[in-house]
This record gives structure tokens, C-alpha cells and sequence, in this order.
């Protein structure tokens, strides 16, 4: 796994042994960021939000690309201990805030300081998750994140269709094999 794009582009990223993560492959990452950069959804200098990080390979392609900082959210110590590994290879452990948590107590922890603003936030939860009843109230927490150019980025597989979320409108969905991208912006 590489990064697929910008200043860092070609640069190797570490990856958990085991299943517990499942890393969007180089080519998923690659067509996704084609198709942020040519919406204007990854401006220089932008505030990326990375929920279910794994191994933070979509947030350090968005630092490979211009992004300012990067918080990222996994609760699994593996994938914690890679983000921090490839941020340190990478040379952008400045620029990243790493909470190793599960995501809705994260959430809690950002909504206790002030108030984040987001352009991107990335969410890639095990496929499973993608129907519970948890998820769109986290969704809606990070919609209410957004910036108003703001993007909301799902990976989902392509049984399940991205859920209702209060103030967000389904953009766009891009097919990738078994894996779906749907792009949701603030309405």
C-alpha cells in the first residue's frame, strides 16, 4: 500500500496484521481523489476528519495533497500503532492528532473543545456498521461539522446503500468492484 498522489506520492504505509482492518486499496484512493480534486473538495490547506482511520492511508493521501492537519479516529490499538508508524515515516506527526477511541466517544471528546470545522471527513466503517442505527447520528454529528463546501466521504459495500442523514444529500456514488464511495454534501 502507497500513497497514491502529491508530495508524498509513491511513499509506503504500514498496515496491522490480521483482518481487523480493511485498508481502501490504492486504486479506490486513487479514482476518489481524482474525484475530489476535480469537485474543488480538497482545497489547500484543508481540515480532514478520518473516522474508522485503519491505517490512515485516506488522510495521508489528503496531507500528500495539501491538507493542513488530519484527526484521526480508530479504537483499535493495531491500527493506532500504525497511523503513528506511517505519520512518523511520512514526516506529518505535526500535523495529525491521533485519538485511539471508539468513535462516537471521540466524537464526544471534538464536541467538547471548540466546536471543529471539517472540508473532508473521511468515514470508512466495517460494512457491517454501515446499517446500524448508530451510524447516521454520527454522520449527522460530522455533517454538522462541515464547512459549507464541505464533503462527506462513506466507503461502503455496494449491498448496502448510504443511510438518511439529517442535512446531507447524497452527491454521488462511485463503484469500485464490492467497494462503494458515496460523496455527500450539506444541504
Amino acid at each position: 500500500m502507497r500513497i497514491t498522489g502529491g508530495s508524498l506520492r509513491s511513499r509506503r504505509l504500514v498496515a496491522p496484521k490480521g483482518d481487523l482492518t480493511r485498508p481502501t486499496t490504492d486504486r479506490v484512493r486513487e479514482a476518489l481523489f481524482s474525484a475530489l480534486t476535480a469537485r474543488g473538495a480538497l482545497p489547500a490547506g484543508a481540515r480532514v476528519l478520518d473516522l474508522y482511520a485503519g491505517t490512515g492511508a485516506l488522510s495521508f493521501d489528503a496531507l500528500s495533497r495539501g491538507a493542513k492537519t488530519a484527526v484521526l479516529v480508530d479504537k483499535d490499538r493495531a491500527a493506532a500503532a500504525a497511523i503513528r508508524e506511517n505519520a512518523a515515516q511520512l514526516g506529518v506527526a505535526s500535523q495529525i492528532q491521533l485519538l485511539q477511541a471508539p468513535v462516537d466517544k471521540a466524537l464526544a471528546t471534538l464536541a467538547r473543545a471548540k466546536p471543529p470545522e471539517f472540508d473532508l471527513v473521511f468515514v470508512d466503517p466495517p460494512y457491517a456498521r454501515v446499517t446500524s442505527p448508530e451510524l447516521p447520528l454520527e454522520l449527522a454529528i460530522c455533517v454538522s461539522w462541515l464547512t459549507e463546501d464541505g464533503v462527506l466521504v462513506l466507503e461502503h459495500g455496494k449491498r448496502d446503500p448510504p443511510p438518511l442523514v439529517p442535512g446531507l444529500s447524497w452527491d454521488e456514488t462511485r463503484e469500485y468492484g464490492d467497494t462503494h464511495v458515496s460523496l455527500g454534501i450539506k444541504q
